[in-house]
């Protein structure tokens, strides 16, 4: 039975930490009445499955005896722990937390172009395919070139100006407040503005220029990204901090921001920025 108590302990731990989201405790009782039952029940001749988590199908064809259960616990609870270093792993990188770091990262940081803070706040959605057709821009259009250059001079001078605001060691924070989801008819809505999204980069001038390549590598980008849908997603209510030090003393201002996240395609982004995600030009 102590083993059994194990295994509780580590799908618990698996609802909780999977995603930085709250844990589904409905979920979770089932899958505990479910192990248990496979622990405990005599054989019925009935192939039964642990769940989609621990895609362990295990059939059943004589009465168990305490080390075939034995057996068992061991290997749900082997497969359990897998599942549960894989989501820490995962959900450290993608989690509705994540759009957020990054926008507190880039206030920090000087010297970046459009590109880098495309991938940024993409988080990997379409990334391969982005680099893909961004990098035919660059060999085929210099003003391509000499724009995405000019954003690197605007972050530098945004970092100059916070530097001469609040002094060489400034630093921003960004804390997260409270946290309201987005509901069924908010995600539809902005569904629909994805689409809309997609539907002008696929009747841009990009699908109609002379370049074979560059218009094959459009639609190769629209065409994954029509796949993805918004599942869910938070409108995030937060304080933003810069402290610094001048000449005269300490420096610290505070403002409240809201941002809108949604996981799209898989990935969590922040909703505000995907223009900037999806941008061609500059």
């Amino acid at each position: 039975m102590a083993d059994n108590e194990n295994i509780k302990k580590v799908i618990i731990l698996d609802e909780k930490k999977k995603n930085n989201e709250p844990a589904d405790e409905d979920a979770t009782q089932e899958l505990l009445e479910e192990l248990n039952r496979y622990a405990d029940d005599e054989d019925d001749g009935v192939e039964r499955v642990v769940t989609e988590r621990t895609r362990i199908r295990i059939k059943r064809r004589k009465k168990l005896t305490k080390l075939h259960k034995h057996i068992i616990i061991l290997s749900v609870s082997a497969a359990v722990l897998i599942v549960v270093a894989v989501a820490a792993v995962s959900g450290a990188k993608n989690n509705y937390r994540v759009p957020v770091s990054v926008y507190e990262e880039y206030l920090n940081s000087p010297g970046y172009d459009g590109e880098e803070l495309s991938y940024a706040y993409g988080n990997g959605l379409a990334e391969r395919r982005l680099r893909k057709l961004r990098q035919i821009l660059r060999d085929t259009d210099d003003t391509y070139v000499d724009r995405l250059n000019g954003t690197v001079i605007k972050s530098e001078e945004k970092y100059e100006e916070n530097r001469e605001r609040y002094g060489d060691d400034f630093k921003y924070s960004v804390h997260i407040d409270s946290i309201v989801p987005l509901n069924r008819y908010e995600i539809l809505s902005l569904s629909n503005d994805f689409s809309g999204i997609i539907r002008d980069i696929n009747n841009s001038s990009f699908v109609r220029s002379d370049s074979g390549d560059l218009t094959m590598a459009v639609i190769d980008v629209t065409s994954v990204l029509e796949n993805a849908r918004i599942t869910k997603g938070y409108h995030l209510y937060c304080t933003q901090n810069v402290t610094g030090s001048k000449d005269d003393g300490p420096v610290s201002e505070t403002d409240r921001c809201e941002f809108t996240v949604v996981k799209l395609g898989g990935r969590w982004i922040m909703w505000d920025k995907i223009y900037d995600i999806l941008r061609l030009s500059y």
